[in-house]
């Protein structure tokens, strides 16, 4: 049983550019493409005529046309062209789910569309702002239940000993205390780690912002398939000028 009303993340953004791209969520078969105008859409991934995944078809302007019979679908499922029929089958059609894009990702919502509202999708503070850096990390495809890696995202307490060379490597980090905070929607472990240089993944690179080199925050957002971490600085001063001062090691998994 899966929690289908809620966001979960589907892609990055930059996956989905030219080409259909099929990816499986909550155990259903998903085809995401982008339109010439830009908005990326999300079709079940099955022409209803010889169930073919659409995904093997290819991108005709804004449809997407099954690679079997040539049957086409717009972005809202709907068949737009059968050929060799003067008459479109009303059941011809395929289920299409709402996407949001923002922060980078592509968020997809599985449950009922009318109830797909963008703004519950958690916010990123500072996102787009200059001032602040952005790390992106790589996503992880993991063969096990979903339950390991949330009882892994809030275990800070092995991040000096196996993170060595990205997250940890902060001596100071393994006797700073954990505190957990419960939210509505989600629990968030976390630590101040003061006066101390930051861990490698966060370290400032040669043209980042003097404003953005001293302290990071980690958000993890579990799906079932891919995971992603967005980090920012959430002291640093107004004068830019100068440096915030501080480290901080924080760990959310949002469970809507």
């Amino acid at each position: 049983m899966f929690l289908r009303n809620c966001w979960y993340v589907a892609a990055w953004d930059h996956e989905v550019a030219d080409r259909l791209m099929p990816t499986r969520i909550l155990g259903e078969d998903i085809v995401l493409f982008r339109r010439t105008d830009g908005v990326v859409a999300a079709l079940e991934d099955a022409c209803p005529h010889r169930k073919l995944p659409l995904s093997m078809g290819r991108i005709k302007g804004d449809t997407v046309e099954c690679g079997y019979h040539g049957l086409t679908f717009d972005s809202t499922g709907t068949c737009t062209r059968v050929p060799g029929a003067e008459k479109i089958p009303h059941v011809a059609c395929v289920r299409s789910y709402p996407i949001a894009e923002r922060y980078g990702l592509l968020w997809i919502w599985m449950g009922e569309a009318a109830k797909a509202d963008p703004d519950l999708i958690f916010a990123v503070d500072h996102w787009g702002d200059p001032a602040w850096g952005v790390n992106r990390g790589e996503s992880m495809a993991l063969d096990c239940n979903y339950l390991y890696m949330t009882d892994n995202l809030l275990d800070p307490s092995h991040v000096s000993w196996v993170h060595q060379s990205s997250f940890g490597g902060v001596q100071a980090m393994e006797d700073a205390p954990l505190e957990t905070t419960v939210g509505v929607d989600g629990v968030t472990v976390w630590r101040w780690v003061v006066d101390a240089a930051p861990a490698p993944f966060y370290a400032p690179s040669s043209n980042s912002p003097a404003i953005a080199t001293a302290s990071s925050t980690t958000r993890c957002v579990t799906r079932p398939t891919r995971s992603s971490r967005r980090s920012s600085c959430r002291h640093a001063p107004a004068a830019k000028a100068s440096r915030c001062t501080r480290t901080c090691s924080s760990w959310t998994v949002t469970i809507s």
